[in-house]
């Protein structure tokens, strides 16, 4: 605004110091155009500011909704943030624990079969030992 104003006074200055070193009837006529126009510019100069102005009142608020929408996404992208690395933590520990639970079962599961084979073997070797008794019962008792 203070910018349109002094671009005014110098067009007037310009146009009164033409019109007072040229008195000539034309002359009157061209600065009561250049006023006009003056004042032309002058109104034109202040619709734009006022737009201007409106338009700031306009998109400041616009502006400030944004700013807090932007803040507000950026608190909830955090949060979101922290529960998923908590529930990363919480798979892992759960994880953790399954696998030590399975290497106990496995550990087990090893013992059960050597357990088991063992036992087989020893009742292999004790069905071997009972047929070889049977065996030496019957050739004892044929004549």
């Amino acid at each position: 605004m203070k910018r349109a104003m002094r671009i005014s006074l110098i067009v007037i200055g310009i146009a009164l110091a033409t019109g007072a070193s040229l008195p000539s009837g034309s002359d009157k006529e061209m600065i009561v155009r250049l006023q006009g126009e003056v004042l032309v510019l002058q109104r034109q100069i202040r619709d734009l500011q006022e737009s201007i102005d409106r338009s700031h009142a306009v998109s400041m608020p616009a502006v400030e909704k944004a700013a807090g929408l932007s803040e507000e996404s950026l608190k909830k992208l955090s949060n979101i943030e922290d529960r998923l690395s908590q529930a990363g933590s919480l798979q892992h520990n759960s994880l953790s624990g399954v696998v030590s639970r399975l290497k106990g079962i496995e550990e087990q599961s090893s013992t059960t079969a050597r357990q088991v084979s063992e036992l087989l073997r020893e009742m292999k070797d004790v069905k071997a030992a009972v047929e070889r008794s049977q065996t030496r019962t019957d050739t004892g008792r044929q004549p």
